[in-house]
């Protein structure tokens, strides 16, 4: 029998933990996109933000803690172009499933230019 998230029906177009199979995944970031998205659970609409990786068809959606760590690795959305990050599974406070990204071998942008993080301290 087949899985039920299997069926053309339940595929997404954004990434969700359960599609990187258990292991982190490098991804190099092709586009940032800002858009106007409901918010959870609401009528309302918020803009957020979502990233897209060369060769690869789905699109994540950035959480709060993803935003901070992109950047503080690469300051504004043009210079994450043509990054790359790992994606692994995660989990929330709560328990829920999600795609966390670290940088590898992270840098700290400054106004002189990229630090490697062993040189920070």
């Amino acid at each position: 029998m087949n899985k039920l998230s299997e069926l053309p029906a339940y595929d997404s177009k954004f990434l969700k933990a359960a599609d990187l199979g258990g292991i982190n995944v490098k991804a190099t970031i092709s586009s940032v996109d800002i858009r106007e998205t409901k918010k959870y659970m609401s009528e309302e609409k918020e803009k957020r933000a979502f990233l897209r990786f060369e060769g690869k068809s789905k699109e994540l959606q950035l959480t709060k803690t993803n935003v901070g760590i992109l950047e503080g690795a690469f300051g504004d959305t043009d210079s994450m172009i043509g990054k790359e990050v790992i994606l692994s599974s995660a989990k929330t406070l709560g328990g829920k499933d999600t795609v966390a990204i670290t940088i590898p071998e992270a840098v700290i942008q400054t106004e002189d230019g990229d630090i490697d993080m062993n040189d920070a301290f």
